[in-house]
């Protein structure tokens, strides 16, 4: 599941992104904690979620970036606000999807050279 996400955001975050070179993003998943059920029907918690990532040449593969580092991580909801956001379709997966997607494309629309 946490790979399904993850891989969702990426592709999401990078579809809108046009360059003059082809690329392939590599990414490494160093933590991936959503709340559990209790905490989201209670106090929430935080989404933590880390991870590296370098872009590739899409021919030769190699690195045309340096390793880069995105935290991720932001507010859960829970209680009411949790029962709300998901009567309005925004589930855990949803709201994680979009946040790292969004956070990809801004780190992504810049990238920094070797």
């Amino acid at each position: 599941q946490v790979k399904t996400i993850v891989e969702d955001a990426l592709r999401r975050g990078t579809a809108p992104l046009n360059g003059s070179q082809q690329v392939i993003l590599a990414a490494r998943v160093n933590m991936f904690h959503a709340v559990t059920e209790k905490a989201r029907a209670t106090v929430g918690g935080k989404h933590n979620i880390q991870f590296d990532y370098v872009l590739l040449d899409a021919e030769t593969r190699k690195p045309v970036t340096t390793i880069q580092s995105i935290d991720a991580s932001f507010k859960a909801y829970g209680g009411r606000k949790a029962y709300r956001a998901m009567r309005r379709g925004q589930t855990q997966k949803v709201r994680i999807t979009q946040h790292v997607a969004d956070l990809v494309m801004n780190a992504l629309s810049g990238p920094k050279p070797i």
